[in-house]
C-alpha cells in the first residue's frame, strides 16, 4: 500500500509538472447562418476549402497546441465533413481553442441520383505493397481447402474474418450476387476474384454520393426545427440532365450519443446500409476522442484511418483530446491500443491474423480433434501454456507452413493477458467450435451468427472427418508434438520493451547498492491457508502463508515472501525448530537507525527490491484437491518468473480456483542461488482419499513447499541461497539498471559479498 501511494504521488507530481496552462480564446464564436436551400448543391468540387454552408473536409481539421508547430491532421475518408459552426477552420492556425464534443451529425445526400455502390479507386488510392502482401496471404489462408477456389461456405468464413456478418440479409444478398456473377458451374469462385473483391472494397456494401457532417448543437437544433415546421423547404427539384427526371436533396440528423439513432429525416431520404452507418458512427467516435472500441468496430475504424500512419493517429488523437475536457488517460490502458486501432497499419494486417485463426481451426477439425486435444498435444512442456516454439511446432504438425512473424502476430492476437504466452483458455476461445452450430446444408449457414460462421466445419469438403466419439482417446492423450525453432519467444520481446527503468532513482549508483544487505531470517507471523483434516487422508498437513507486515512509514528494511510453507501437523511454523520457516530480509545499511525501533527512510530500497526481486508474470496450477471428501479445497500454484535471470523458490496456495495476486510472491536473481543441498522431503500425501493423487514436499533450506501430481518425488531443479547473508554487487547493479559499473570504482561482479560496507549517517554527529 505504501509503495502504491508513493507511485500515485509521483504520478500526480509528474502530471502537475507536465501541465501547461493555456489561454483559450473565446472570441468569434458566433454562429454562421446559411440557407437551408443550399443543401441541394449537387456540385461539391468546392470542398477542399468550404461549401456554401461552411462545411470543410475533416482531413483539414486540426488544433493548435504550439505556435511553432503545424496542427496534426489525419486523412479521414472524403465523406466526412465538419461545419464551421462546430469548429472554424481558421482557428487551427491562430488561437488556442477548446473543441466541443460531437453530439449531432448530418447524413447528407445532395443528389439522390448520384448515390451509387462504392468501389475503391485503385488508381487514385492504391494499396501499399505491404497491404497487398497481407491481403494476398490472407486470401491464401482463407482458401481452407487449398484449392485456389472458394465455395460459398469459405466466402462466409472470409466475411466473418473481415468483421462482416454473413448472416445479415445484406451480406446474404451480396454473397448470392457474387456467386451468381463470378461463380463457375461447380459453385465456386476463384481466389483471384476474392482478392479483387477485398481490394476494391466491393463486399462492404458502401455508397458514394452521401456525406457525414459534424454539426454544432445549435445548428442541429435549428435544422430539426425547420424539418418539423416547414418540411416543404426540402422539396427542391433539381434538373437531372442524364435521366431527365427530378432529384431531391435528402437530409437526416443523427444523435451520436444514442448509438447512432436517427431523430428526423426529410421526405424521400434513403439511409445508408447498416454497415456503412456503423462505420461512420465509429469513425466519428474516434474523432470525438473516445477510447472504448470492440469488434467489429475495430475493423471499420481501421478502414477509415488506413491512409494515415500509426504515429500520426496517436499524435492527432492526443492533440485533440488535450483541448477537450477529458481525463488524460494513458492510451496503453485503453482498447485503442489493445485492439490496435492506433498501431495496426491497415485492416488487411488484421485480416491476415484472423485468416490464420480460421485456417488453424479448420486444420484442427480436419485432424478429428477438439481444440483442447490440440492444446494438450502441443503443450510438450506440460505447463498449461504455449510459447511461440510450441505453437509453431503444433501448426507444423497440422500441415501449416507459417513464418516466425506470423506466429508472433497470432500469439499477440489470442493472448488475453499480453504476457507472450497462450493459455488453455486463450487457445479454446480462439479455436473451439461448437459442433451443434455446424451447418449441414447451405440454408443453415445463412442463419448462423458471425461467430458460428467463423467456425464452419466445411464437412462437405473433408473426406477424412469422423465422429469424434470414434477417435481413440488414448492416441490423443499420448500424442506429444515437439516444439519448433529457432524463434524468439514473444515474452522475451515483451519484457525488453516493458521494463520500467523510470521507477529507479535517477541518481542511483553502485555505491548505493553496496550498502544493501540480503539476509535470511526466521519469520514469526503466519496465516493458515488450508489443512487436510476433512479430507480423510492418513496423515495431516497444514499450509501456511507468511504475513509480511507493511508500514505507512518508510523504513530501511523489508521482508519478502518467496512462497508458502507446509508442516505435518497443526502447529504454527515458528514452533518447528528443526525446520524453521525462513524469509529474506533486505536492509539498506547505509541508513542508520534512530531510537532503536524506527529506521530512517530509505529512498533506494523499494526500487531495488522491485527491480531485483520482481513479481512473477503468471501462475501455473500444479494440483488441487477437487474430488476429495471436503468442502474446503486447496489449489497449489507454481509462479513463473519473468525471464531466465530469475527463479521462483516455492509455490503459492489458494483456497479457490482463482490464481493468486501477482504481488503474493517474488522471484530472486538466479545468480544468488545454488542447487538445493537436500533432496525434496515428503511432508504429506493424499493416500486414503479420492480424486487426483498428490503430495506435498519441502524442497529447500528455507522450508518452502511444492506439490506434485502423484506420489513420486519431484524431478525439477530447486534452489537455495548461496549464503544466508550477503551484500549486493556489480552484477546486481547491471541486472537492475542494464548498465555496467564504470571502471575505476574498485567493484567487481560475480558472486556475492559478505563484507559489511562503511555506513554513512544521515544525521550530524553529536558532541
Amino acid at each position: 500500500q505504501e509503495q502504491e501511494q508513493e507511485q500515485e504521488e509521483e504520478m500526480e507530481q509528474e502530471e502537475e509538472q507536465d501541465f501547461v496552462k493555456k489561454k483559450y480564446a473565446r472570441d468569434d464564436e458566433g454562429p454562421s447562418y446559411w440557407p437551408v436551400k443550399s443543401l441541394n448543391t449537387a456540385d461539391l468540387s468546392a470542398i477542399g476549402s468550404k461549401t456554401p454552408q461552411g462545411f470543410y473536409r475533416m482531413s483539414e481539421f486540426g488544433v493548435l497546441l504550439k505556435l511553432t508547430e503545424s496542427p496534426k491532421k489525419l486523412k479521414f475518408p472524403g465523406e466526412f465533413l465538419v461545419s464551421s459552426n462546430f469548429f472554424k477552420l481558421k482557428w487551427s492556425f491562430k488561437t488556442y481553442r477548446r473543441v466541443k464534443n460531437v453530439i449531432m451529425y448530418l447524413d447528407w445526400v445532395p443528389k439522390l441520383s448520384d448515390v451509387a455502390a462504392h468501389t475503391r479507386d485503385l488508381k487514385a488510392n492504391p494499396l501499399t505493397s505491404d497491404a497487398k502482401a497481407k491481403l494476398k496471404r490472407a486470401v491464401e489462408l482463407l482458401d481452407l481447402t487449398d484449392s485456389k477456389t472458394f465455395r460459398l461456405e469459405e466466402l462466409q468464413v472470409a466475411l466473418s474474418a473481415a468483421d462482416l456478418d454473413p448472416s445479415t440479409p445484406a451480406m446474404v444478398a451480396i454473397c448470392e450476387q457474387v456467386m451468381a456473377k463470378f461463380g463457375t458451374n461447380d459453385g465456386t469462385i476463384g481466389a483471384e476474384t476474392v482478392y479483387k473483391l477485398f481490394e476494391e472494397e466491393a463486399l462492404l456494401h458502401n455508397q458514394t454520393g452521401r456525406y457525414v457532417v459534424v454539426l454544432s448543437l445549435l445548428e442541429a437544433e435549428m435544422l430539426r426545427g425547420v424539418m418539423h415546421q416547414r418540411p416543404g423547404l426540402f422539396d427542391w427539384p433539381t434538373a437531372d440532365k442524364e435521366k431527365g427526371a427530378a432529384a431531391t436533396a435528402a437530409v437526416a440528423s443523427c444523435a451520436l450519443g444514442t448509438g447512432g439513432t436517427f431523430l428526423d429525416s426529410s421526405a424521400g431520404h434513403k439511409f445508408a446500409s447498416p454497415y456503412q452507418q456503423m462505420a461512420q458512427h465509429q469513425c466519428l467516435r474516434f474523432f470525438n476522442s473516445e477510447t472504448d472500441f470492440q469488434d467489429p468496430q475495430l475493423t471499420s475504424v481501421l478502414r477509415g484511418l488506413s491512409a494515415s500512419p500509426g504515429d500520426d493517429r496517436v499524435d492527432f488523437f492526443l492533440q485533440v483530446r488535450e483541448v477537450r475536457r477529458r481525463k488524460d488517460q494513458d492510451l496503453v490502458n485503453t482498447s485503442l491500443m489493445a485492439h490496435g486501432i492506433l498501431t495496426t497499419p491497415t485492416e488487411f494486417h488484421l485480416l491476415e491474423v484472423r485468416a490464420l485463426v480460421a485456417k488453424v481451426r479448420y486444420c484442427v477439425q480436419k485432424q478429428g480433434m477438439l481444440a483442447m486435444d490440440a492444446f494438450r498435444a502441443f503443450d510438450s512442456s506440460h505447463l498449461n501454456i504455449l510459447g511461440c516454439k510450441e505453437l509453431w511446432g503444433g501448426l507444423t504438425y497440422l500441415g501449416l507452413e507459417v513464418t516466425d512473424s506470423e506466429i508472433h502476430s497470432l500469439v499477440r492476437a489470442i493472448d488475453s493477458n499480453k504476457d507472450g504466452f497462450v493459455s488453455s483458455d486463450d487457445f479454446k476461445k480462439a479455436f473451439h467450435v461448437d459442433r451443434g452450430n455446424i451447418p449441414t446444408e447451405l440454408g443453415g449457414a445463412r442463419r448462423m451468427s458471425a461467430a458460428a460462421a467463423a467456425g464452419i466445419d466445411m464437412r462437405s469438403t473433408v473426406d477424412c472427418l469422423q465422429d469424434l466419439r470414434q477417435i481413440s482417446s488414448l492416441r490423443l492423450q499420448d500424442l506429444v508434438v515437439p516444439p519448433r525453432g529457432p524463434i524468439k519467444e514473444l515474452s522475451e520481446l515483451i519484457k525488453k520493451t516493458t521494463i520500467k527503468r523510470a521507477s529507479l532513482p535517477p541518481d542511483l549508483e553502485m555505491k548505493d547498492l553496496e550498502g544493501i544487505k540480503v539476509k535470511l531470517h526466521v519469520h514469526d507471523k503466519f496465516g493458515e491457508v488450508w489443512n487436510s483434516k476433512e479430507t480423510g487422508a492418513r496423515s495431516v498437513v497444514t499450509v501456511w502463508a507468511p504475513t509480511i507486515m507493511t508500514s505507512l512509514v518508510k523504513l530501511n528494511k523489508e521482508r519478502v515472501c518467496l512462497g508458502h510453507y507446509a508442516y505435518p501437523d497443526t502447529k504454527e511454523p515458528p514452533k518447528h525448530r528443526r525446520m524453521p520457516p525462513l524469509v529474506i530480509e533486505v536492509t539498506d545499511t547505509l541508513v542508520l537507525h534512530v531510537g532503536g525501533k524506527m529506521g530512517a527512510a530509505s529512498t533506494k530500497l523499494h526500487p531495488v527490491i522491485d527491480g531485483l526481486m520482481p513479481f512473477p508474470i503468471r501462475f501455473r496450477q500444479v494440483w488441487n484437491t477437487i474430488g476429495k471428501r471436503t468442502e474446503k479445497h486447496l489449489y497449489v500454484w507454481q509462479p513463473i518468473p519473468p525471464s531466465q535471470d530469475f527463479v521462483c523458490l516455492g509455490s503459492v496456495c489458494t483456497p479457490n480456483d482463482d490464481p493468486p495476486e501477482l504481488s503474493a510472491v517474488r522471484c530472486i536473481p538466479t545468480r544468488w542461488c545454488k542447487p538445493a543441498k537436500n533432496k525434496p522431503k515428503l511432508i504429506w500425501s493424499d493416500a486414503g482419499t479420492g480424486g487426483k493423487k498428490g503430495a506435498v514436499w519441502v524442497v529447500n533450506e528455507m522450508g518452502l513447499m511444492v506439490a506434485t501430481r502423484g506420489h513420486d518425488p519431484p524431478t525439477e531443479a530447486y534452489h537455495d541461497l548461496h549464503t544466508q547473508r550477503f551484500f549486493l554487487q556489480a552484477a546486481d547493479f547491471a541486472l537492475l539498471t542494464g548498465k555496467d559499473v564504470k571502471k575505476g570504482t574498485g567493484v567487481t561482479g560475480g558472486g556475492v559479498s559478505k563484507t559489511t560496507p562503511k555506513r554513512t549517517s544521515i544525521f550530524p554527529s553529536r558532541r
